[in-house]
């Protein structure tokens, strides 16, 4: 989960979306000659596997039972999952201990059986408060946040490439990400900036200081960049500046259009966003309410389409 962080004199706070796996299985996972080299945590129990959501245990004799894939895994590869990215074939999961002294690791899964093929946790990877990833093309990148600094991967071998923490780069509390082609987006939540690095070199491109709200969570495709943005926890009475979403462009960097007004305005810190093709999505709570909502953006004119369960929004052209 997230944790507050300190911007300042604003207290910005941001939510993760809990994702709740009944995952009761719990087997010794062993490194078997010729693996690649990745550290392993040991398993702290068994149990009998289970179907996901159907409460038997794995391979019982059930009509259905072909029907839900069960995996038995080592509990600490999910001890307390944080963020989570996919490909086709594999899921990578970002862990955290941040509370018990700050330590950090990745724990990679089969997509098509759900197997743990490898956790990712050696102290040079700088994986002490891991709060994002994104994976594009070979490569995984882990935001740390409490490291402040960006770790990538080779998503074929899990060794580290790279450790990118230089003062330059802005990255003091990176919480977000977002791999789109040949660029990765970190969110800064800490400096308020959005830092764009080379996929391949991790070279340093641009940084966008400053945003013009603290920014939480991150899209991007090959055109464009959206910000999930709020400025800070709002007072009781709901009277700090409003949450928006912000639309730079890809190879610019500049600012092209902010989307305000309901349901963005009296949304709580923090919120999540997602881009598909020619749509943009973003949800958060209402701050007065407590009830969500969902929003639909034309990733070609940035403007509002729809929200689900809120009123509409109005977009602002910068």
């Amino acid at each position: 989960m997230r944790r507050m962080r300190t911007a300042g004199t604003v207290l910005a706070g941001a939510c993760a979306a809990a994702l709740t796996v009944s995952l009761a299985a719990c087997t010794p996972v062993s490194k078997s000659a010729g693996a690649p080299s990745a550290t392993m945590f040991p398993s702290a129990g068994t149990a009998p596997a289970r179907a996901l959501g159907s409460g038997h245990a794995a391979g019982s004799n059930r009509a259905d039972r072909g029907s839900v894939r069960a995996a038995t895994l080592s509990r600490s590869a999910l001890a307390d999952p944080d963020a989570i990215a996919a490909t086709d074939t594999d899921v990578w999961v970002a862990n955290s201990d941040y509370e018990s002294g700050g330590r950090g690791w990745v724990s990679e899964f089969s997509a098509a059986s759900g197997a743990l093929v490898r956790v990712i946790a050696s102290p040079h990877d700088g994986l002490t408060d891991p709060q994002a990833l994104a994976v594009g093309a070979d490569h995984v990148w882990v935001a740390d946040g409490d490291g402040g600094g960006l770790t990538e991967l080779n998503a074929a071998t899990g060794a580290l490439i790279r450790l990118i923490s230089k003062p330059e780069y802005h990255l003091s509390g990176p919480d977000a990400i977002a791999a789109a082609g040949d660029d990765v987006w970190v969110v800064d939540v800490d400096s308020g900036s959005v830092t764009e690095v080379n996929a391949d070199t991790g070279a340093l491109i641009r940084v966008i200081s400053p945003v013009a709200n603290v920014p939480f969570a991150i899209a991007a495709d090959r055109a464009g960049v959206w910000l999930m943005t709020n400025l800070g926890v709002k007072a009781v009475d709901g009277a700090r500046p409003d949450g928006a979403v912000d639309e730079f462009s890809a190879a610019t960097g500049r600012p092209i259009t902010r989307i305000a007004g309901p349901p963005f305005r009296s949304d709580n810190p923090g919120g999540a966003i997602a881009a598909a093709g020619a749509r943009i999505w973003a949800t958060d709570t209402n701050f007065y309410s407590y009830r969500g909502w969902v929003a639909e953006l034309s990733a070609r004119t940035g403007g509002l389409v729809r929200v689900i369960g809120a009123r509409s929004g109005h977009p602002q052209r910068s």
